[in-house]
């Protein structure tokens, strides 16, 4: 994901782990912010939790990402405090075309 958005010039932080995630979107303000739900660590819902409830992201755009082909059933009720939701494996071009989209939106 993070290559097909650099390619295109939106510059991007790729992290690994919840916690650090959410100590540097504490400390800085970002345009959008991709989260995979299979990652370990906290809950991704959790973390879009926490993130809403920042100052500096109550509504920047959320892309989760999940390589789960069961998404509606057991995703969808939970992207309530989310944006939207992307299936792997995809096209690069699924991915900027998604996040232009939140982008111009907000």
């Amino acid at each position: 994901m993070s290559y097909a958005l650099d390619k295109e010039g939106l510059r991007t932080i790729r992290l690994g782990d919840a916690p650090t995630a959410l100590k540097i979107l504490v400390e800085n303000s970002f345009d959008l912010v991709l989260l995979n739900i299979e990652k370990a660590g906290m809950n991704s819902f959790e973390l879009c939790a926490q993130l809403r409830a920042m100052p500096l992201h109550m509504k920047t755009p959320i892309i989760f990402t999940t390589v789960t082909s069961h998404f509606e059933r057991d995703i969808a009720p939970s992207l309530t405090n989310g944006g939207d939701l992307i299936a792997t494996p995809f096209l690069s071009a699924k991915i900027l075309v998604k996040a232009l989209t939140l982008l111009l939106k907000s």
